[in-house]
Protein backbone atom coordinates (compact mmCIF):
# COMPACT_ATOMS: atom_id res chain seq x y z
CA UNK A 1 0.00 0.00 0.00
CA UNK A 2 2.76 2.59 0.86
CA UNK A 3 4.38 1.84 -2.58
CA UNK A 4 0.92 2.68 -4.04
CA UNK A 5 0.93 5.91 -2.25
CA UNK A 6 4.02 7.38 -3.30
CA UNK A 7 3.31 6.41 -6.79
CA UNK A 8 0.39 8.53 -6.95
CA UNK A 9 2.27 11.18 -4.73
CA UNK A 10 5.10 11.45 -7.54
CA UNK A 11 2.26 11.22 -10.27
CA UNK A 12 0.80 14.49 -8.67
CA UNK A 13 3.43 16.44 -8.22
CA UNK A 14 4.61 16.05 -11.91
CA UNK A 15 1.20 17.85 -12.75
CA UNK A 16 1.34 21.35 -13.15
CA UNK A 17 -0.21 23.50 -10.00
CA UNK A 18 -3.62 23.77 -11.43
CA UNK A 19 -3.62 19.98 -12.02
CA UNK A 20 -3.15 19.04 -8.75
CA UNK A 21 -6.48 17.85 -7.58
CA UNK A 22 -7.08 19.20 -3.91
CA UNK A 23 -9.51 18.54 -1.43
CA UNK A 24 -9.35 18.14 2.53
CA UNK A 25 -6.99 15.84 2.59
CA UNK A 26 -4.16 15.17 5.56
CA UNK A 27 -0.72 15.23 4.19
CA UNK A 28 0.66 13.19 7.17
CA UNK A 29 -1.34 9.89 6.50
CA UNK A 30 1.64 8.05 7.18
CA UNK A 31 3.35 9.12 10.47
CA UNK A 32 6.63 7.34 9.61
CA UNK A 33 7.01 9.26 6.21
CA UNK A 34 6.62 13.03 5.65
CA UNK A 35 5.39 14.39 2.28
CA UNK A 36 5.90 17.73 0.91
CA UNK A 37 2.99 18.80 -1.10
CA UNK A 38 4.74 22.43 -1.80
CA UNK A 39 7.63 20.70 -3.81
CA UNK A 40 6.10 21.63 -6.93
CA UNK A 41 4.79 25.45 -6.24
CA UNK A 42 6.85 28.41 -6.98
CA UNK A 43 4.55 30.75 -5.19
CA UNK A 44 5.38 32.39 -1.84
CA UNK A 45 3.73 35.24 -0.05
CA UNK A 46 5.27 38.40 -0.03
CA UNK A 47 6.76 39.28 3.84
CA UNK A 48 5.23 38.03 6.82
CA UNK A 49 1.99 36.12 6.82
CA UNK A 50 0.19 35.88 10.18
CA UNK A 51 -2.37 33.55 9.53
CA UNK A 52 -6.12 34.23 8.49
CA UNK A 53 -7.86 36.71 10.16
CA UNK A 54 -11.36 37.20 8.36
CA UNK A 55 -10.66 39.49 5.93
CA UNK A 56 -6.78 38.67 5.12
CA UNK A 57 -4.90 40.39 2.07
CA UNK A 58 -1.56 38.55 0.54
CA UNK A 59 0.49 38.98 -2.19
CA UNK A 60 2.17 36.60 -3.84
CA UNK A 61 5.25 36.43 -5.58
CA UNK A 62 4.06 36.44 -8.91
CA UNK A 63 2.75 40.48 -8.16
CA UNK A 64 -1.22 39.01 -7.44
CA UNK A 65 -3.06 39.91 -4.54
CA UNK A 66 -5.52 38.12 -2.98
CA UNK A 67 -8.35 38.59 -0.12
CA UNK A 68 -9.80 36.21 2.10
CA UNK A 69 -13.22 35.02 1.34
CA UNK A 70 -14.15 32.52 3.70
CA UNK A 71 -14.97 33.37 7.47
CA UNK A 72 -12.57 31.32 9.28
CA UNK A 73 -9.40 32.53 11.91
CA UNK A 74 -6.20 30.31 12.13
CA UNK A 75 -3.13 32.46 13.94
CA UNK A 76 0.09 31.03 12.43
CA UNK A 77 3.57 33.40 11.76
CA UNK A 78 5.38 32.46 8.90
CA UNK A 79 7.59 34.28 6.44
CA UNK A 80 8.15 34.14 2.75
CA UNK A 81 5.96 30.82 3.11
CA UNK A 82 5.55 28.86 0.14
CA UNK A 83 1.54 28.48 -1.26
CA UNK A 84 -0.26 26.44 -3.60
CA UNK A 85 -3.60 28.33 -5.48
CA UNK A 86 -6.37 25.78 -6.73
CA UNK A 87 -9.67 26.30 -7.73
CA UNK A 88 -10.51 29.60 -6.07
CA UNK A 89 -8.43 28.33 -2.62
CA UNK A 90 -5.16 28.92 -1.23
CA UNK A 91 -3.39 26.00 0.59
CA UNK A 92 0.08 27.95 2.75
CA UNK A 93 2.79 25.41 4.02
CA UNK A 94 2.82 25.34 7.74
CA UNK A 95 -0.17 26.40 8.33
CA UNK A 96 -3.43 25.22 6.29
CA UNK A 97 -1.85 22.47 4.65
CA UNK A 98 -4.79 19.77 5.44
CA UNK A 99 -7.76 22.46 4.30
CA UNK A 100 -7.42 25.37 1.52
CA UNK A 101 -9.01 28.59 2.42
CA UNK A 102 -11.43 30.53 -0.13
CA UNK A 103 -9.74 33.25 -1.68
CA UNK A 104 -10.44 36.41 -4.26
CA UNK A 105 -8.05 37.66 -6.45
CA UNK A 106 -7.87 41.38 -6.28
CA UNK A 107 -7.87 42.82 -9.59
CA UNK A 108 -6.57 46.60 -9.78
CA UNK A 109 -4.83 46.38 -6.58
CA UNK A 110 -2.01 48.47 -5.93
CA UNK A 111 1.27 49.06 -3.88
CA UNK A 112 2.21 52.40 -2.90
CA UNK A 113 3.93 53.75 0.07
CA UNK A 114 2.71 56.22 2.24
CA UNK A 115 4.04 59.69 1.66
CA UNK A 116 3.04 61.79 4.07
CA UNK A 117 0.58 62.17 7.10
CA UNK A 118 -0.84 65.90 6.68
CA UNK A 119 -3.27 67.43 9.54
CA UNK A 120 -6.61 69.14 8.28
CA UNK A 121 -7.86 70.79 11.13
CA UNK A 122 -8.20 68.16 13.02
CA UNK A 123 -8.27 65.37 10.62
CA UNK A 124 -5.54 63.12 9.25
CA UNK A 125 -5.04 62.93 5.25
CA UNK A 126 -3.13 60.07 4.35
CA UNK A 127 -1.17 60.91 0.93
CA UNK A 128 0.02 58.24 -1.09
CA UNK A 129 2.94 57.89 -4.13
CA UNK A 130 1.08 57.92 -6.67
CA UNK A 131 -0.59 61.30 -5.43
CA UNK A 132 -3.86 60.21 -4.28
CA UNK A 133 -5.23 61.44 -0.69
CA UNK A 134 -7.71 59.83 1.65
CA UNK A 135 -9.11 60.02 5.10
CA UNK A 136 -10.88 56.70 7.44
CA UNK A 137 -14.03 57.17 8.43
CA UNK A 138 -13.56 54.74 11.14
CA UNK A 139 -10.02 54.01 11.93
CA UNK A 140 -7.12 56.29 12.75
CA UNK A 141 -4.24 57.19 10.83
CA UNK A 142 -1.15 56.97 12.32
CA UNK A 143 1.44 59.01 11.31
CA UNK A 144 4.40 56.25 11.89
CA UNK A 145 2.70 54.68 8.77
CA UNK A 146 4.88 57.10 6.52
CA UNK A 147 7.32 55.57 4.77
CA UNK A 148 5.01 52.33 5.17
CA UNK A 149 3.64 50.57 2.18
CA UNK A 150 -0.42 50.50 1.30
CA UNK A 151 -1.75 47.68 -0.28
CA UNK A 152 -4.83 50.23 -2.19
CA UNK A 153 -7.99 48.14 -3.44
CA UNK A 154 -11.33 48.36 -3.65
CA UNK A 155 -13.59 45.58 -1.99
CA UNK A 156 -17.01 46.89 -0.95
CA UNK A 157 -15.45 50.44 -0.96
CA UNK A 158 -11.71 51.81 -1.21
CA UNK A 159 -9.40 49.51 1.66
CA UNK A 160 -5.61 49.79 2.45
CA UNK A 161 -4.06 46.89 3.76
CA UNK A 162 -1.14 48.75 6.27
CA UNK A 163 0.69 47.56 9.14
CA UNK A 164 -1.05 44.05 9.45
CA UNK A 165 -4.39 45.99 9.46
CA UNK A 166 -7.77 46.97 6.75
CA UNK A 167 -8.23 50.28 6.89
CA UNK A 168 -11.81 51.38 5.01
CA UNK A 169 -10.45 54.79 3.37
CA UNK A 170 -12.51 57.35 1.35
CA UNK A 171 -11.00 59.86 -1.18
CA UNK A 172 -9.84 63.31 0.35
CA UNK A 173 -8.61 66.72 -0.76
CA UNK A 174 -5.28 67.89 0.43
CA UNK A 175 -5.80 70.95 2.31
CA UNK A 176 -3.91 74.19 0.89
CA UNK A 177 -1.51 74.59 3.13
CA UNK A 178 0.04 71.50 2.96
CA UNK A 179 3.44 70.95 1.81
CA UNK A 180 6.40 68.05 1.63
CA UNK A 181 9.99 68.66 1.11
CA UNK A 182 10.02 67.19 -2.60
CA UNK A 183 7.10 65.12 -4.38
CA UNK A 184 6.07 68.26 -6.47
CA UNK A 185 3.68 69.62 -3.67
CA UNK A 186 3.63 73.47 -2.74
CA UNK A 187 3.85 75.28 0.41
CA UNK A 188 0.95 77.57 1.48
CA UNK A 189 -0.49 76.96 -2.69
CA UNK A 190 -3.30 74.98 -3.90
CA UNK A 191 -2.60 71.10 -4.97
CA UNK A 192 -2.23 70.82 -8.50
CA UNK A 193 -5.33 69.07 -9.99
CA UNK A 194 -3.50 65.64 -10.17
CA UNK A 195 -2.66 65.61 -6.00
CA UNK A 196 -6.71 66.28 -5.55
CA UNK A 197 -8.70 62.62 -5.36
CA UNK A 198 -7.88 60.27 -7.92
CA UNK A 199 -10.65 57.52 -8.91
CA UNK A 200 -7.96 54.66 -10.29
CA UNK A 201 -8.54 53.73 -13.56
CA UNK A 202 -9.57 50.17 -14.81
CA UNK A 203 -7.01 47.70 -14.08
CA UNK A 204 -4.68 47.47 -17.46
CA UNK A 205 -5.39 44.80 -19.69
CA UNK A 206 -2.93 41.77 -20.62
CA UNK A 207 -2.48 41.25 -24.02
CA UNK A 208 -0.65 38.61 -25.75
CA UNK A 209 0.63 39.32 -29.21
CA UNK A 210 1.05 36.49 -31.13
CA UNK A 211 3.69 36.51 -34.02
CA UNK A 212 4.52 34.31 -37.16
CA UNK A 213 7.94 34.37 -38.07
CA UNK A 214 7.86 31.77 -40.45
CA UNK A 215 6.84 31.01 -44.11
CA UNK A 216 4.15 28.83 -43.00
CA UNK A 217 0.62 29.07 -42.08
CA UNK A 218 0.43 28.24 -38.12
CA UNK A 219 -2.22 27.35 -35.39
CA UNK A 220 -2.20 28.01 -32.25
CA UNK A 221 -3.55 27.50 -29.02
CA UNK A 222 -3.36 29.48 -25.41
CA UNK A 223 -3.73 28.01 -21.63
CA UNK A 224 -4.06 30.42 -19.20
CA UNK A 225 -5.07 29.45 -15.43
CA UNK A 226 -8.49 30.35 -13.74
CA UNK A 227 -9.28 30.51 -10.13
CA UNK A 228 -12.27 28.89 -10.95
CA UNK A 229 -11.91 26.97 -14.15
CA UNK A 230 -8.10 25.81 -13.65
CA UNK A 231 -6.04 25.29 -16.52
CA UNK A 232 -7.92 26.43 -19.69
CA UNK A 233 -6.91 25.88 -23.28
CA UNK A 234 -7.97 28.24 -26.44
CA UNK A 235 -7.79 27.72 -30.02
CA UNK A 236 -7.33 27.47 -32.97
CA UNK A 237 -6.10 30.71 -33.42
CA UNK A 238 -4.88 31.42 -37.29
CA UNK A 239 -1.85 33.34 -37.81
CA UNK A 240 -0.41 33.81 -41.30
CA UNK A 241 3.00 33.92 -42.76
CA UNK A 242 4.73 36.80 -41.33
CA UNK A 243 1.93 38.12 -39.01
CA UNK A 244 0.74 38.68 -35.82
CA UNK A 245 -2.72 38.56 -33.57
CA UNK A 246 -3.35 40.10 -30.20
CA UNK A 247 -5.56 38.61 -28.02
CA UNK A 248 -6.99 39.82 -24.59
CA UNK A 249 -6.68 37.68 -21.56
CA UNK A 250 -7.98 40.62 -19.54
CA UNK A 251 -5.83 41.75 -16.24
CA UNK A 252 -4.16 38.45 -16.22
CA UNK A 253 -0.69 38.15 -14.63
CA UNK A 254 1.30 35.46 -14.26
CA UNK A 255 2.25 32.01 -16.52
CA UNK A 256 0.72 30.96 -19.86
CA UNK A 257 1.77 28.21 -21.89
CA UNK A 258 1.82 28.04 -25.98
CA UNK A 259 1.86 25.88 -28.96
CA UNK A 260 1.48 26.20 -32.47
CA UNK A 261 1.30 23.67 -35.30
CA UNK A 262 1.33 24.49 -38.89
CA UNK A 263 -1.48 23.82 -41.34
CA UNK A 264 -0.19 20.82 -42.57
CA UNK A 265 1.10 19.11 -39.46
CA UNK A 266 4.88 18.35 -40.15
CA UNK A 267 5.93 21.25 -37.88
CA UNK A 268 5.54 21.57 -33.78
CA UNK A 269 6.32 24.74 -31.91
CA UNK A 270 6.83 23.70 -27.78
CA UNK A 271 9.48 23.39 -24.94
CA UNK A 272 9.81 19.46 -25.01
CA UNK A 273 11.93 20.16 -21.47
CA UNK A 274 8.05 20.67 -19.85
CA UNK A 275 6.33 17.86 -18.58
CA UNK A 276 2.57 19.85 -18.89
CA UNK A 277 -0.09 18.02 -21.55
CA UNK A 278 -2.57 20.02 -21.96
CA UNK A 279 -6.07 19.04 -24.05
CA UNK A 280 -7.20 20.22 -27.20
CA UNK A 281 -8.81 19.48 -29.93
CA UNK A 282 -7.67 18.45 -33.10
CA UNK A 283 -8.96 20.27 -35.72
CA UNK A 284 -12.36 22.39 -34.44
CA UNK A 285 -12.55 25.61 -32.07
CA UNK A 286 -12.63 25.09 -28.52
CA UNK A 287 -12.45 25.88 -25.24
CA UNK A 288 -11.68 23.65 -22.62
CA UNK A 289 -11.55 23.97 -18.91
CA UNK A 290 -9.33 21.56 -16.54
CA UNK A 291 -7.33 21.05 -19.54
CA UNK A 292 -4.64 19.70 -18.26
CA UNK A 293 -6.79 16.91 -15.66
CA UNK A 294 -9.23 16.02 -18.70
CA UNK A 295 -8.71 12.36 -19.64
CA UNK A 296 -8.76 13.98 -23.23
CA UNK A 297 -10.23 10.81 -24.43
CA UNK A 298 -11.35 10.29 -28.33
CA UNK A 299 -10.04 10.20 -32.00
CA UNK A 300 -10.74 13.94 -31.78
CA UNK A 301 -9.02 14.98 -28.90
CA UNK A 302 -5.24 14.86 -27.93
CA UNK A 303 -2.52 16.40 -25.05
CA UNK A 304 0.47 18.38 -26.25
CA UNK A 305 3.23 19.73 -24.83
CA UNK A 306 3.67 23.58 -24.63
CA UNK A 307 5.89 26.75 -23.72
CA UNK A 308 5.93 28.60 -21.26
CA UNK A 309 5.41 32.47 -21.24
CA UNK A 310 5.30 35.12 -18.03
CA UNK A 311 2.56 37.98 -18.94
CA UNK A 312 1.29 40.77 -17.26
CA UNK A 313 -0.47 44.06 -18.35
CA UNK A 314 0.15 45.17 -21.03
CA UNK A 315 1.54 43.73 -24.34
CA UNK A 316 3.02 40.58 -24.23
CA UNK A 317 4.56 39.78 -27.81
CA UNK A 318 5.65 36.03 -28.42
CA UNK A 319 7.35 34.94 -31.34
CA UNK A 320 7.00 31.61 -33.29
CA UNK A 321 10.38 31.15 -35.17
CA UNK A 322 11.93 28.84 -38.12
Amino acid sequence: MKQWYAFFFALWLSLPLGAQQWGNWNWNWNGSQQQDPFAASSLRIVGNFKGWQGNTVVELSDGTFWIQREYTYDYCHRVNPRVILRNGKMWVEGCNEDQGVEVEQLIGAEKLSVVNIVDDNGTKVLVLSDGSAWTSPWAPIWDFWIGEECILFQNGGWKCLIDDEVVDLVPAQLPQHSMQQSGGYIQYGIPPSSFFPRVPSAPAETILQLVNDTDWLLYACVISFSAAEGWVSRGWYKLDPHQSIQLSLGWYNGTVYLYAEDSQHQYFWYDANLPYRFCVHRVNAFTIPHSDVLPCTGSDYKKVQESAFQVQPGINTWWFQP
